[in-house]
């Protein structure tokens, strides 16, 4: 999400993050708001993460310490454009679920790959090169 934020962010938009304990300078000229209804008071677009949730109420927001939830970002969500990953319940009906559009599943194929082998190199002992492997699950 914060990388996200950031190519917003170099593209010209005003760039908002909420839901990060650490800095994010880093990642651009983003700026970080320390309450939901601060980071969505001039919002025109919410992007919310993939998934947007791991129990349908809270917002998924694992680099923070507190939580986001769900119903209070339909609440103040005014007239802005709601995106998210692997929508359920209410949400469905009020925001776009991107994980179900085709083009973002093949131009995010490349990048979960090299996640998932760099995951494999931090937690094998040895080289993968020669081993073999099994993709098992969905995407």
């Amino acid at each position: 999400m914060l990388f996200a934020a950031g190519a917003f962010a170099e593209d010209g938009y005003e760039a908002c993050v909420c839901g990060f304990d650490i800095d994010v300078r880093e990642y651009g000229a983003i700026r970080r708001e320390n309450t939901l209804s601060a980071a969505l008071s001039e919002a025109d677009y919410i992007i919310l993460p993939l998934p947007y949730s791991g129990d349908g109420k809270s917002v998924n927001a694992p680099f923070y310490s507190g939580k986001i939830n769900v119903d209070d970002v339909i609440d103040l969500r005014g007239n802005a454009l709601v995106m998210g990953g692997r929508l359920n319940g209410i949400l469905r009906d009020v925001a776009i679920d991107y994980y179900e559009r085709e083009d973002f599943a093949v131009l995010n194929a490349l990048p979960t790959a090299e996640g998932a082998v760099k995951l494999a190199i931090e937690q094998t002992k040895r080289t993968l090169c020669g081993m073999d492997v099994a993709v098992i699950g969905f995407g």
